[in-house]
């Protein structure tokens, strides 16, 4: 807390507070959060102009307000250093956020610099950019998954990353970039810890995390993806992500992850806006007939994976993945990740032939995998139909087409 002291006077007005998902609660210190009083003092005395010029400087607090689709960005001057060039200020900006924290109030992002230059002349001189002091989580979906954003300034240090910021003009609010990372509550889904030998981080790896007031906490290790973009507004956001490999949290077949299928991502569409979809996402038939896209597809929020490769359970096996312990892998598209889980159907033709398929390394028999489809919704496997031959133990010549639907009540895959 001494550190704090030491802070120049300008940060007690640039702040952000939040309260972390996953029922984690981190308590702002008790300066910064008086600190918050600067806005409401900008509020109370209805000190919002449209325009940041020198001749509003004189007396101060004072503020640009904007609201773009419902988000309200509210800037403030806090501080004005006059030279014979220009004029050197202490901006910040909250910007009022629709998610909300555990007590259901909206919540808010802070950012700050104090060294904005405006001319004589009343324009900003170079690219004006706010930092989001220090890291921030945002749930969604009822904490199903949630935005990790990276802050720009490092309390302990006072360096300033380009991670999350905004960019103003005299007029007020302009764009915002933000880097950060995706990540999805682990009871949805587990990360593969080691993709050759299937190890799934079932036992709750803790992580370290270091949060805006400068602090490390240990935190689950959870599926996660990064992305940086910049938007026009915080309603408005498409952004491409890679999602770490992962499984569903329940196991299928016996005591290990060894009857999962294994989900390997390159590409998702990470989608928080409530404007449009992604031009590519299809909703999968369980969403219209169970009514979940309410109140409009457009405001659906989550992630959609287009294309990605599936590992079969470790029982498909052939000659090839017998030798080397590995599995057998399909590709597949579109998949769903929200907050009602894993959403989707994927289906693949020839898979293997059968000089090539075994039911096991010993005392196998041959057998072929002609096609496969599964479809899961909302976590849950609803079906898988495979279609095949199998070679008989009683000769080498005969063969039988076999064609099943496995049932998830029996646990099969």
């Amino acid at each position: 807390m001494k550190k704090f002291y030491k802070m120049p006077f300008y940060l007690f007005f640039i702040l952000f507070s939040i309260v972390s998902s996953y029922g984690q609660n981190i308590v702002p210190p008790k300066e910064l959060s008086a600190a918050s009083g600067s806005i409401e003092k900008i509020e109370a005395a209805n000190r919002w102009i449209d325009h940041f010029s020198n001749q509003d400087l004189v007396e101060l607090p004072v503020g640009i307000r904007n609201t773009v689709n419902n988000v309200q960005y509210s800037i403030g001057i806090t501080k004005a250093i006059f030279s014979p060039e220009y004029t050197t200020l202490t901006v910040f900006c909250r910007v009022d956020i629709p998610q909300k924290d555990k007590n259901g109030q909206p919540m808010q992002l802070f950012f700050g610099a104090d060294d904005v230059k405006l001319s004589h002349q009343g324009g900003i001189i170079g690219e004006a950019k706010l930092v989001l002091l220090g890291n921030v989580d945002i749930p969604f979906s009822e904490n199903k998954w949630q935005l990790s954003l990276y802050g720009g300034f490092e309390m302990a240090t006072g360096h300033v990353n380009d991670l999350t910021y905004v960019t103003i003009d005299c007029d007020g609010f302009k764009e915002m970039k933000i880097s950060g990372a995706v990540e999805f509550s682990r009871d949805l889904i587990l990360p593969i810890e080691n993709l050759q030998t299937g190890e799934v981080d079932e036992n709750k790896t803790k992580i370290p995390k270091t949060y805006y007031n400068g602090n490390t906490y240990d935190v689950p290790n959870r599926v996660r993806g990064d992305f940086s973009f910049t938007a026009s507004d915080w309603n408005d956001i498409l952004v491409n992500v890679s999602l770490q490999p992962f499984v569903l949290k329940d196991k299928r077949n016996g005591k290990d992850f060894d009857g999962n299928f294994q989900f390997l991502v390159s590409n998702a569409v990470l989608d928080l806006s409530d404007l449009k979809n992604d031009p590519t996402v299809i909703f999968p038939d369980y969403y219209t007939k169970n009514a979940l896209l309410v109140p409009s597809p457009e405001a659906w929020k989550g992630v959609f994976i287009q294309t990605f490769d599936v590992g079969l359970p470790k029982e498909f096996q052939t000659t090839d993945t017998a030798s080397n312990k590995g599995r057998i892998h399909l590709g597949a598209q579109n998949l769903i990740i929200d907050k009602y889980g894993v959403s989707g159907t994927f289906y693949a033709n020839n898979v293997f032939p059968l000089d090539r398929g075994i039911t096991g390394q010993e005392k196998s028999w041959a057998y072929s995998l002609d096609h496969i489809d599964v479809t899961i919704a909302a976590n849950t496997f609803v079906k898988a139909n495979l279609n095949g031959e199998i070679l008989l133990p009683i000769t080498k010549a005969a063969t039988e087409n076999k064609s099943t639907t496995a049932d998830p009540k029996k646990n099969s895959d």
